[in-house]
């Protein structure tokens, strides 16, 4: 899948059905979820404006797609201001989405008259996935079971996906400004087209790589924008890395690729800053920076990173992509200097001094308790035996 595709497809009616299976593909991208008979998927529309909320619930971006289940809750929003029928997703209490308006209309009324305009649902979080070359945007799938539907007075026949209609900034909730362009811009990508305008190069890539990357370079010749052009560039560059064991020249081929990108980078810059104001995350100087870490040249890792600081400039959107060149450019400068990390036998010491701290913790799945050593970042959500389950 492409750099800023979320393929979310459909599984097929003879599929085993089970609510916990996800099938990813190897770029992290979530092809499908099974579902359990007695359950019916709903649609949700305008995940991307509540990235923050979503990321609270299932945590940072991770090298594999998430594949997280929480519970969900439907909740109808009267005083929506525009949709009196609108109905609000949210996990864990935070805000992650709404239903789609053609679905909401067939739900508001029954649920406020059925269930005091709250339905209980089966959520599952994916994407979410920062695989050093890629990162996908986090998206919510839910499951209401068919049985609360009808007793509330709707038919699960006329609930199903499939009525999810184009997310445009009037439909339910408009992007948030804060007077230097979008809360939540990323790549920008959903801010130059809404999901169902993308442009024609866009909507007609192939499937596969290689016809896709010969597209792509065919587009690149032609005159262009230079917001068309970055987008453009960076599906190519994404393309290549992944097709780096289909042909020996993949690899030299992005790397040509994202210096033809910087060549241009000044360009669109500019138009950054006039259409949002603000510098949205660019992987090519991290994707750069990464290469060259790989073959140990360090000092084209820190031109690379100081080459995408300057771009950046003080009008990043995403402040971590800055601290993630710093770090990248900090450590390629203590290569060249020869610094150590710190005193080994300090090291060694701390580490035959600590003693090791057991921690209990609940699993979200199957809620049994397990133990494990006490460490830093992310506590895992599954017991071992449910991790294992869910990645079977």
């Amino acid at each position: 899948m492409g750099l800023f595709r979320r393929r979310r497809e459909r599984p097929e009616q003879s599929q085993v059905i089970t609510v916990s299976v996800l099938f990813d593909d190897d770029d992290g991208g979530m092809l499908a979820v099974a579902t359990d008979p007695d359950l019916v998927e709903v649609d949700v529309v305008g995940e991307s404006h509540h990235q923050d909320a979503l990321e609270q619930v299932a945590g940072p971006p991770s090298e594999l797609t998430k594949h997280y289940q929480v519970g969900t809750t439907l909740r109808c929003d009267p005083n929506n201001p525009y949709d009196s029928n609108a109905i609000r997703v949210e996990c864990m209490g935070q805000h992650v989405g709404f239903i789609p308006r053609q679905t909401a209309a067939l739900l508001s009324s029954c649920m406020h008259a059925g269930c005091g305009g709250v339905l209980e649902a089966v959520g599952f979080i994916v994407g979410g996935w920062d695989n050093g070359i890629s990162t996908g945007f986090y998206g919510i799938r839910v499951w209401v079971k068919k049985e609360d539907l009808q007793r509330i007075g709707v038919s699960p026949a006329s609930i199903g996906r499939g009525d999810k209609e184009p997310y445009r900034g009037e439909d339910i909730e408009p992007p948030v400004e804060t007077g230097r362009g979008l809360r939540h811009l990323d790549t920008g990508f959903s801010e130059a087209w809404p999901p169902g305008a993308e442009p024609s190069w866009y909507l007609d890539l192939p499937e596969a790589d290689r016809p896709a990357i010969e597209m792509l370079r065919k587009v690149l010749t032609q005159d262009g924008d230079p917001l068309t052009r970055h987008f453009q560039y960076a599906e190519l560059e994404h393309r290549l890395y992944h097709a780096r064991e289909l042909y020996d020249s993949a690899l030299d081929e992005f790397d040509s690729t994202c210096r033809e990108h910087d060549g241009e980078m000044d360009a669109m810059r500019l138009v950054f800053l006039d259409r949002w104001g603000q510098v949205p995350r660019l992987d090519l100087y991290r994707q750069m920076s990464i290469r060259q870490s790989k073959l140990h040249d360090w000092n084209a890792v820190i031109w690379w990173a100081e080459r995408g600081l300057a771009i950046y400039g003080s009008d990043a959107a995403r402040e971590v992509a800055v601290e993630d060149l710093i770090k990248r450019r900090n450590h390629a400068n203590a290569k060249l200097n020869g610094l150590p990390k710190g005193p080994p036998r300090a090291r060694a010491h701390s580490a035959l001094a600590a003693t090791p701290e057991i921690e209990d913790l609940e699993c979200h799945l199957c809620g049994a308790t397990f133990q494990r050593v006490r460490v830093k970042g992310r506590k895992p959500h599954l017991c071992p035996d449910c991790r294992a389950k869910t990645s079977a």
